[in-house]
């Protein structure tokens, strides 16, 4: 049940995109730009803080 909500969720996001990305074609540049620093920032706080990614289930 949760995967299908998260199936409609992803859905809807990418009907959303593409509804305004017919509206102003920046919406998409500065998608990826927040793409592009968030794995960024991911790389940089696990191989230069030495940061470790803990799962929270046993």
């Amino acid at each position: 049940m949760v995967l299908l909500a998260a199936i409609f969720s992803l859905l809807a996001m990418v009907l959303a995109l593409v509804y305004v990305s017919k509206e102003s074609h920046q919406v998409i540049i500065v998608l990826a730009g927040f793409v592009v620093l968030s794995v960024l920032t991911e790389f940089f706080m696990q191989k230069v803080l030495q940061r470790e990614v803990r799962p929270r289930v046993k």
